[in-house]
Parts: structure tokens; sequence; C-alpha cells
């Protein structure tokens, strides 16, 4: 098995996001039209030796949790937790 997984994710722009009611799933409907663009960024996965999940992110993302709130640690949780 591999330790290491890079993905290219691509761009996109939000021109209408519609967020509906919540619904008795705990969930709301979306409606979303968007543009794709030519930016990506790529996400890397790997099996490190230190315990827990630790999220390290490059460039201009000042603004981008890397706590449990970011979606990317949540992925990453539910994977570890299904893995045993």
């Amino acid at each position: 098995m591999s330790e290491r997984v890079v993905v290219r994710v691509p761009g996109k722009i939000n021109l209408q996001l519609s967020v509906g009611p919540l619904e008795s799933d705990g969930y709301h409907a979306l409606a979303t039209v968007f543009q794709a663009v030519s930016l990506c960024d790529d996400l890397v996965v790997s099996i490190v030796d230190k315990p827990g999940i630790h999220i390290r992110a490059e460039g201009r993302s000042d603004h981008m949790p890397t706590t449990k709130e970011n979606l990317a640690y949540k992925a990453a949780e539910l994977m570890k937790n299904n893995s045993r």
C-alpha cells in the first residue's frame, strides 16, 4: 500500500449558491451554478510516524483552519476510524 497519495483538485467559482431549509435528516438541499477555472490545488495525504491527524497548508492559506473544522481533517478522521 502506498504511504502517499496526491490528487489535483480543480477550482471553481460559485456564481450562485442557494441553500434550502434544514431537512429532517439534518442536511440542506443545495442548488448551485458554478464556473470551472484553470486553477488547481494539490491535495497530499501521507501516512506519517506521528500519531493523530496533522494538516499543513502552503501558499496563501492563512485563512484556512487546520483543526477539526476543516473538511479534509474530517475526511481523514473518517478514513482513520474506518480502517481499523
